[in-house]
């Protein structure tokens, strides 16, 4: 029996770490995407030209790439979540985890400002999906 609960027990972990694997590189390389972008300012639209050149800069940042790789990287990440899970469950918790995670990341690196409704939305967003996680 006790082999059973382990089995279980290492289920249950691998799929809410494949989850937790999602949500790091999807918010992280949105992160490093976005901080690139402020470097390089707004995508110009008045050419297609300035619009070329503004993707080559872009992609000649090394970060712009590793964030690419990651935001492109969690969608096999979490499909490999569901496969174990059912999506009322891993889709909410997901989506709640990235903003909770890109509004701190966001903080902390992009120099964006934490306000009390963003603290509020957080705090609504984990109570749902405790709730969700617990019916």
């Amino acid at each position: 029996m006790p082999e059973i609960v382990k089995k279980s027990e290492h289920s249950f972990m691998l799929t809410w770490n494949l989850v937790i694997l999602t949500v790091i590189c999807d918010v992280t390389g949105i992160v490093a995407l976005k901080w690139v972008i402020n470097q390089l300012g707004e995508v110009p639209f008045n050419s297609m030209g300035k619009i070329g050149c503004y993707l080559l800069d872009f992609i000649s940042y090394p970060l712009a790439i590793g964030g690419g790789v990651l935001f492109f990287a969690a969608p096999f990440f979490f499909a490999a979540a569901l496969s174990r899970m059912e999506i009322s469950t891993a889709y909410p918790a997901q989506v709640g985890l990235n903003l909770s995670g890109l509004v701190l990341l966001a903080v902390l690196f992009l120099g964006e400002s934490l306000t009390v409704g963003k603290i509020a939305g957080m705090a609504f967003i984990t109570l749902s999906i405790l709730v969700l996680y617990r019916s």
